[in-house]
């Protein structure tokens, strides 16, 4: 099985006949992965805010808008892109309609590809399990933080390949052996709350989210993009 990093949604270039994870740890698809395992019944992502409303206004039953803009909650919308705010009480039996600074941006951008996962460290393991099972060559998408290079995400893709390099045989090019290193050196917490973005969600007073997407192995799904929607 062969393996390459995407550092940042910029560098995101035709990703045809492979296996795409998309990874923005901090926190679009860590707010996912929870959605749904909170009962969410699809994830529609949009690049603007203009976009989802304009959805909403028509289609608006059944529908929560979701999303931020520089870590804050967009006005108007009903929910943020805080993992900790999609309870079940409020997203069951939901479709959101999601926009995000970077994360959904990077999903739609991997649009070409064979298949598309939602990844984060909260679902890690189920991860690295589907991509057994499909036994494509994989590439592991991270969203990063305004196309730049994200130490978070970067991670959360070194975990996913540990976790496949204990069980298969990868083809890895140093981009992909430096994510596996960056993983091994510390635990998952102490990467995310050292990042760059992980400081700055810790200034705005979200401290707990990145102790929530920490979580190794929490949850136990994987959410798939089909060029429109996003499910399970």
């Amino acid at each position: 099985m062969q393996v390459t990093v995407v550092p940042h949604a910029g560098e995101i270039t035709g990703i045809s006949g492979k296996t795409a994870v998309v990874i923005d740890v901090l926190r679009a698809t860590s707010t996912m992965v929870t959605a749904f395992a909170n009962g969410a019944t699809a994830v529609m992502p949009f690049f603007t805010p203009e976009e989802a409303k304009q959805y909403y206004g028509w289609h608006n039953n059944k529908l929560l808008l979701c999303g931020e803009r520089k870590g804050v909650k967009i006005t108007g919308f009903h929910l943020g892109n805080s993992p900790l705010e999609y309870t079940g009480d409020v997203v069951a039996g939901k479709t959101l309609l999601m926009t995000t600074t970077n994360g959904t941006k990077a999903i739609k951008r991997s649009e070409t590809a064979g298949t598309i996962l939602i990844g984060s460290a909260l679902n890690a393991p189920a991860v690295a399990d589907q991509l057994l099972r499909l036994h494509e060559d994989v590439v592991l998408v991270c969203a990063g933080t305004r196309e730049r290079f994200s130490l978070d995400d970067f991670a959360v893709a070194g975990l996913i390949l540990c976790l496949l390099r204990e069980r298969v045989k990868l083809a890895m090019d140093d981009r992909a052996r430096a994510a596996c290193l960056l993983a091994e050196s510390r635990e998952m917490r102490e990467l995310l709350l050292m990042s760059n973005h992980g400081q700055y969600l810790v200034e705005l007073g979200f401290t707990e989210d990145i102790e929530y997407c920490a979580q190794v192995g929490k949850i136990n799904l994987v959410p798939y993009f089909d060029g429109k929607m996003i499910t399970i």
